[in-house]
This record gives C-alpha cells, structure tokens and sequence, in this order.
C-alpha cells in the first residue's frame, strides 16, 4: 500500500482470464463478483491467476466457487472502501 493507504498493483494479470468468456462483472456491498461459464479449462486458469494474484496483491480477499451443476464459476474480489476502489479500476470493472 502507498502512503496515502491506497493499494497498488502493476503486476496482476487479470488479461489472462478476462476475456470474451466474463459473462458478467457484478458490484456488491463488499466487492465484485466476476462469473465465467463453467468449463473445466476456465477453472485451471482461474485457480492459476488466483494464486499469482493473492502473492502479488495480499490486501485482495479472492474466492473461487465452482459446483458442478451450476452454468457460471464465480470469482469474488473482496475488501474494504479502498480496496473496492483499487478492483474497480485495476480490473476495469463497473
């Protein structure tokens, strides 16, 4: 984190699994909520760039939840106000 307690990343690598397969990018109280479709190949990458990412930027609370019979694998990017800003704009999200 900078001095001013914003959270900075350069390194993350969110290109690598958002891409034309993000079905949708969600804001909730605590975050965002990212849903791909439920294939096997989408889960390995997401896993990989999970752990890239929680080494690289500790501050991020992430969850992968995946069941079998669900259409979407969601992926929650979690934190306080300043971390929730830092998602939004480091993840390009809404």
């Amino acid at each position: 984190m900078t001095p001013l307690n914003r959270p900075t990343c350069k390194n993350h690598r969110y290109e690598s699994v958002h891409n034309t397969e993000t079905m949708l990018d969600i804001r909730t109280l605590t975050g965002y909520t990212i849903l791909f479709p439920n294939q096997p190949s989408l889960i390995t990458k997401l896993a990989e760039w999970i752990s890239y990412e929680s080494r690289c930027c500790p501050f991020l609370n992430i969850s992968l939840l995946v069941n079998g019979k669900a259409d979407n694998i969601r992926v929650e990017l979690t934190g306080n106000e300043i971390v929730k800003d830092f998602i939004k704009e480091a993840f390009s999200l809404a």
